[in-house]
């Protein structure tokens, strides 16, 4: 898992697989940090955008997002995939 901590106000955590699809095409940005920050602002902007219009923008001051595959089940909830290695591994979204 990677934390990117954004100037939006919104702390993204990302999968070990979803950081490697971002790798895969880099330019036009310059490094994978940068193209991160710039989906991650993208994120924000809509994210900020949605709680505005439900009337929770004045409410939030700060945002934790998850970008991974995920999945429900009856007995364990909501769980996200990792990879660790080659490895998928699920974990409970709580």
């Amino acid at each position: 898992m990677l934390t990117v901590n954004t100037f939006y106000g919104i702390t993204v955590d990302l999968s070990e697989e979803k950081v490697r699809d971002y790798a895969q095409d880099i330019p036009p940005y310059s490094s994978l940090a940068r193209k991160l920050e710039e989906f991650t602002k993208l994120d924000a902007m809509y994210i900020r955008a949605f709680l505005n219009g439900r009337g929770y923008g004045n409410k939030l001051f700060t945002i934790r997002m998850l970008e991974a595959h995920g999945r429900s089940d009856q007995e364990k909830g909501f769980q996200f995939a990792d990879l660790h290695g080659e490895k998928l591994v699920w974990s409970p979204a709580n």
